[in-house]
């Protein structure tokens, strides 16, 4: 009986129609995919216009009240901003005293089909300005805030004045008094800027500079004003580190809380020390450093710059956009920031 002889043919036409039915079905997978993918990254551009919108809501939102509080009453905003500090304490190292927490635009909320937006605003007049602070401020924040040892503290302070400074000099420096070798010796690929700082996030830039000490004094500090602080909205460490002693700071934060049912608010239409008659007791002695501490005139009653931070929420969506920007008080915006974020 002839032996049956294996068709080698048919084998090869099995195996490569079995290759092409994976080829083809990986293809397909790999379209499904990239089809997807493509919807999920339209939908994701949408959702974030969509909340880029309720976003600007409420910067809009508190421009415009910035804006009419300049024009009608600007005694109105301070109450508004006292009223967040008024159980301030010594805070933590690297906490804002200021109540951070989201607050709802307008009593409650806005809501823009199905959409919130959250704001908080901060006086950008209560955090000392780097380009204009002394050296004993600047040490006395470090101290207070940051918690660096008094030399320490004292190196650093003179570091970030180095910066900002026009000359190469390093002050008070005998061994290295040169600004660019010391950051030669120090390892770094740059020298001192010698101009203001623009932004805030310059300071991680200077020397002996670390981004713990950094994120103690961020909430403290600001490129913006004419470096004086408002007396009606700044926290007490900055006026500790300005020199001003305990006792008098406790007459200023009760005094800003009793004038009024909301808030006490200073005035530039009589001089400071006159506004605590009939509110809060002076010495004679309190009266005398009061005095001499004003006459520095390290503090005003008044701001010109405030950041509002507003951020945008959808309805059963994990995604949320926040914009934070610096405003003046005529609603001209310094600065913009968006940031996405995924939940």
């Amino acid at each position: 009986m002839p032996r049956r002889r294996f068709d080698t043919r048919s084998g090869s036409v099995f195996i490569l129609a079995a290759w092409g039915m994976s080829f083809l079905s990986v293809m397909a997978l790999s379209l499904g995919y990239t089809a997807r993918a493509r919807v999920e990254f339209v939908k994701r551009i949408e959702i974030r216009d969509r909340l880029r919108y309720v976003s600007e809501s409420g910067i809009y939102d508190n421009i415009a009240r910035i804006k009419t509080s300049n024009k009608d009453n600007p005694e109105m905003l301070y109450l508004r901003l006292v009223n967040d500090l008024r159980k301030d304490t010594d805070p933590k190292p690297g906490k804002d005293p200021v109540n951070m927490q989201f607050k709802p635009i307008g009593e409650d909320y806005v809501a823009l089909s199905n959409a919130r937006a959250y704001y908080t605003i901060t006086d950008e007049g209560r955090k000392l300005n780097i380009n204009t602070a002394g050296h004993d401020s600047l040490k006395g924040l470090l101290i207070r805030v940051a918690g660096l040892k008094e030399d320490e503290a004292a190196l650093l302070a003179q570091s970030l004045i180095d910066w900002r400074d026009e000359d190469n000099d390093r002050a008070e420096e005998e061994i290295i008094s040169n600004e660019q070798v010391y950051y030669q010796l120090g390892g770094l690929p740059y020298t001192p800027k010698n101009k203001p700082y623009e932004i805030v996030e310059e300071v991680l830039l200077v020397k002996d500079m670390r981004p713990a000490i950094y994120r103690a004094i961020l909430p403290y500090i600001t490129v913006y004003g004419d470096g004086k602080l408002n007396i009606n909205t700044c926290p007490r460490v900055l006026l500790e580190a300005l020199g001003m002693q305990q006792q008098q700071v406790d007459k200023i934060m009760t005094f800003r809380e009793r004038k009024l049912s909301g808030g006490g608010i200073f005035t530039a239409e009589r001089p400071i020390l006159d506004q605590f008659e009939g509110v809060v007791y002076l010495s004679d002695e309190d009266k005398a450093l009061l005095e001499a501490f004003l006459a520095q005139g390290l503090v005003s009653t008044d701001s010109d710059y405030y950041r509002i931070t507003s951020r945008g929420n959808l309805a059963y969506r994990r995604e949320s956009l926040e914009i934070s920007c610096v405003v003046d008080r005529t609603g001209r915006v310094s600065r913009w920031q968006e940031s996405f974020n995924i939940l």
